[in-house]
C-alpha cells in the first residue's frame, strides 16, 4: 500500500487529463467523458479539480475515483511515478503555481510526468 503522503503528492502533481494522455494518446477537451473505469457508450463522467487533486466522478457507478486510482486502472503503480529520494512537501496554495514552461515542456513532450513531478516537489520545497 502506498504511503498517504505520497498518494497525495501523486494527486496534487498531476492532472486527469495528464494522466489520461500519458496512458492513451487522448485527453477529453471538456470536463465530461467516457467513464475509464468500465465499458461506457456514453460520456458519464466528469472531471473536478479539487485543491488535493483532480476526480473523476462516474455517475453510473455513483463514485468518485482519484488521479492514483485512473493510473492503477491502466496498470501502473503510483509510487512508481514519484522520484525516490525526494521529501514530498506539503503543498499549500502559495506554492501551487507551476511556472507556465514547465506544462508546456510536458505538452509539447519536451519531459515527461516523473520530471513534472520532480520539478513540482523541487518548486514546492524551495
Amino acid at each position: 500500500m502506498m504511503d498517504r503522503r505520497l498518494e497525495k503528492a501523486v494527486n496534487q502533481a498531476y492532472s486527469v487529463k495528464d494522466v489520461l494522455r500519458h496512458f492513451t494518446g487522448y485527453a477529453p477537451v471538456q470536463d465530461t467523458l467516457r467513464c475509464p473505469f468500465h465499458e461506457d457508450t456514453r460520456k458519464s463522467a466528469k472531471i473536478y479539480c479539487d485543491p488535493d487533486g483532480d476526480k473523476i466522478y462516474c455517475y453510473t457507478e455513483a463514485k468518485m475515483f482519484t488521479v492514483c486510482d485512473l493510473i492503477k486502472r491502466y496498470g501502473d503503480d503510483p509510487s512508481a511515478w514519484v522520484v525516490e529520494g525526494v521529501e514530498v512537501q506539503d503543498v499549500t496554495d502559495e506554492n501551487r503555481e507551476l511556472d507556465m514552461s514547465l506544462l508546456d515542456d510536458f505538452r509539447l513532450g519536451r519531459i515527461d510526468m516523473k520530471e513534472v513531478l520532480l520539478r513540482t516537489i523541487h518548486l514546492t520545497s524551495k
